[in-house]
């Protein structure tokens, strides 16, 4: 649907910055388990290291990003503006109101992935306990 409609530059401005903040604190959640998830894994690949055992150099685990940036952007255009009052569109209202970004299934499926309290499959990486494919076998 190619409706537009006018908006208050100062409910966008308050809209973007709340879901930044959001944005951020999930991230940064994320990238909290994400370590922990790092550095078991790295623990039981050096314990296997250090028993001679083969060790896969690969962590299977996602990455956060942050898009904090691309709401940045946003505030920093309206705040620059003197209008009071602008148009949107719908898609670009639905970024700004309802946090749909094109990148937002992404970020969501990456910071779900450390929402558990322990981190994606037990914080043991997705290809088993060491994080990696056939690992454990004598050298």
């Amino acid at each position: 649907m190619g409706m537009e409609m006018s908006y208050s530059v100062d409910l966008i401005v308050k809209t973007l910055k709340k879901n930044r903040q959001n944005h951020i604190t999930a991230y940064a959640r994320a990238v909290t388990k994400y370590n922990k998830c790092v550095i078991q894994i790295l623990g039981k690949k050096l314990a296997l290291a250090r028993q001679r055992k083969r060790v896969s150099h690969h962590i299977n685990l996602p990455i956060p990003e942050l898009y904090a940036g691309e709401y940045e952007k946003l505030i920093a255009l309206f705040e620059k503006t003197s209008d009071t009052r602008v148009t949107l569109g719908t898609e670009d209202a639905r970024k700004i109101f309802f946090d749909e970004w094109q990148w937002r299934g992404r970020f969501m499926s990456t910071t779900m992935c450390y929402s558990g309290p322990t981190g994606p499959t037990g914080a043991t990486g997705s290809a088993g306990p060491t994080g990696g494919d056939e690992e454990g076998g004598d050298l």
